[in-house]
């Protein structure tokens, strides 16, 4: 939960980072209502709204800090690995917003740090 910029995209082939990547992205997490909902913005503007499933739900693994989310509506699922150090903003490792996990698409990784 809470407010992410994205800081560098990794492919296969080179890593991108500030002007390279095309866009400035933020990643808003966080409850409304009932429902856990991710939000990016594209250069301040709303790109897209994610509202996480309750079935199947989420999975964590806390010795790892990593979590598995699925969303509602459209089947997509997205991988979470969360980075700290001490004295270092925190860092959110995650995949592309993908049908389903394993594949070559999931070889693109993006990295946000907490905005604080």
């Amino acid at each position: 939960m809470g407010t992410w910029n994205l800081e560098k995209v990794v492919t296969p082939t080179g890593s991108f980072s500030g002007t390279q990547i095309g866009y400035k992205e933020i990643l808003v997490s966080g409850h409304e209502v009932d429902d856990e909902v991710e939000r990016v913005y594209r250069n301040d503007t709303l790109f897209a709204k994610h509202i996480w499933t309750r079935v199947p739900g989420t999975t964590a693994k806390t010795k790892d800090m990593t979590v598995m989310v699925t969303y509602r509506g459209s089947g997509l699922k997205r991988f979470y690995k969360i980075r700290r150090a001490l004295g270092e903003p925190t860092v959110l490792e995650a995949s592309a917003y993908l049908p389903e996990l394993g594949g070559a698409a999931d070889t693109l990784k993006f990295f946000y740090k907490q905005v604080l």
